[in-house]
């Protein structure tokens, strides 16, 4: 932990990031983390550094333009951590987000970050480490990477998986 008495709580610094990221700008969000900044997706992946963080954003603004992002709630755990609650809404349809192409979707999924801030020397406090917790599965479905819960496709995708899960188990046998 940084010595943060002459620093904002992490609270404070937590909204005016998640502002940045309503607003829909990756920059003033990268002017806000260290240069080795870790943004751990738990459910996507973990990206490296701010560059990484940038046009990780960049992406799912272009592919979302007309994200919305609300923050429910932030708390601060200490001086240099935060808790926040969201919720991200708008239509897949401009762009490919990580590798899956537009679909045309409504998105509305909520998440939570865990967001570390460190002072290095004599920089200010910025973003070191976020760890963000988001319903997969409900982005998967959304998109169209998984069939809807209880269709007859969730229905057909669950009895494949379960025998073949049987038939695994009766070949190791």
């Amino acid at each position: 932990m940084s010595d943060s008495t002459d620093s904002p709580p992490a609270a404070e610094l937590a909204r005016e990031y998640f502002g940045h990221v309503a607003d829909r700008d990756p920059d003033a969000m990268a002017a806000m983390v260290h240069e080795d900044v870790v943004e751990e997706f738990v459910v996507l992946g973990t990206f490296h550094g701010r560059a990484a963080l940038r046009d990780f954003f960049a992406e799912l603004f272009a592919a979302v333009p007309d994200s919305t992002f609300e923050v429910e709630t932030i708390h601060d755990v200490d001086a240099d951590t935060a808790i926040g609650q969201w919720r991200f809404t708008g239509t897949f349809e401009s762009g490919p987000f990580q590798g899956i192409e537009p679909t045309g979707a409504d998105l509305d999924f909520r998440g939570v970050d865990v967001m570390e801030f460190e002072a290095r020397s004599t920089d200010e406090k910025r973003l070191s480490h976020n760890t963000i917790y988001y319903d997969g599965l409900t982005f998967a479905r959304q998109v169209g990477l998984l069939p809807d819960e209880d269709s007859l496709g969730d229905r057909a995708l669950m009895t494949g998986f379960n025998g073949l899960t049987k038939l695994r188990t009766e070949l190791l046998d």
